[in-house]
């Protein structure tokens, strides 16, 4: 799968660069073919609407792979739905909020 530095799929946030035909393992998205109908937010919250899963038949997700947690490090935090819920865990401990997929210390 082709990387190019610190690119990253402007869908999901994967590591990957960009190209046109190129395949994006983590979110399905065929650049230069999806993206010439739907912008990438129109892509992500299509991803994102179906249960952000890890879209390759070919190549595993890395170890402890976590769509979640994948877009905040790319700066797509914005994009997760407020349904998905946090864990907040403070000096009172630890409250809930349901369909956490993300722990904050």
């Amino acid at each position: 799968m082709p990387t190019i530095g610190q690119q990253r799929c402007p869908i999901c946030g994967f590591r990957i660069a960009p190209v046109d035909f190129t395949i994006c393992p983590s979110c399905g998205t065929e650049f230069g073919i999806d993206t010439l109908d739907h912008t990438s937010q129109e892509l992500r919250d299509i991803w994102i609407s179906n249960g952000p899963r890890w879209e390759s038949t070919v190549d595993d997700p890395p170890d402890n792979w976590n769509p979640w947690q994948q877009l905040v490090a790319a700066g797509l935090s914005y994009a997760i739905p407020f349904y998905v819920g946090v864990q907040l865990k403070g000096p009172e401990g630890v409250r809930q909020i349901p369909n956490s997929g993300l722990v904050f210390a």
